[in-house]
């Protein structure tokens, strides 16, 4: 039997605010199945800090919802903003 070789699933995640920061390290030590790959704020001084410091893309939120690479979307974005993100992301 030969070895079982999965591709991890590719993440964006979207809202760089407080929350993110726990996002973050769990996505890096727990979650081993994913890779988080980019991710994007309104203000994109957070995102591109949360970039620098964990080692990922940082990008506008229209240009992560349209990465094909990218099969999850998490949304950590203040609550008045869940319903538009989640929409794009299953646009």
């Amino acid at each position: 039997m030969g070895l079982l070789i999965m591709q991890k699933v590719k993440v964006g995640i979207v809202g760089c605010g407080n929350i993110s920061e726990i996002y973050f390290k769990n996505f890096k030590s727990v979650f081993t199945i994913t890779e988080v790959v980019a991710c994007a704020d309104i203000l994109s001084k957070k995102a591109n800090e949360k970039a620098l410091e964990f080692g990922y893309k940082a990008m506008s939120i229209e240009e992560i919802m349209k990465d094909e690479n990218i099969q999850i979307i998490v949304n950590l974005t203040i609550p008045s903003a869940h319903y538009d993100v989640c929409m794009k992301a299953l646009h």
